[in-house]
């Protein structure tokens, strides 16, 4: 657990030291990453504390779940700024 949150406070600050770089829209799917999975983590700490694998499997599903749509749209704003449609 120790090197997600090192992982997880890596991405955070990264994102935050290089939002100037970022439109609002892309910042904020950024930000809504960042929620998920700081809150996988925390149920997953919960999880471990109680010895409730089932909250493990939780978080690992919630990051699954929910980060895949918003890494698509990341990909899809990303490649709308760089004009990725005209190259084709």
């Amino acid at each position: 657990m120790k090197y997600a949150k090192e992982a997880f406070g890596e991405f955070h600050n990264y994102t935050i030291r290089n939002r100037i770089f970022l439109s609002s829209n892309l910042f904020k799917q950024f930000q809504k990453i960042d929620d998920v999975m700081w809150e996988a983590i925390v149920q997953r700490e919960y999880g471990q504390e109680g010895d409730d694998q089932s909250m493990w499997l939780e978080a690992y599903k919630k990051i699954r779940d929910e980060t895949n749509p918003i890494r698509d749209e990341i990909e899809r704003l990303i490649q709308k700024r760089l004009h990725y449609h005209e190259a084709e």
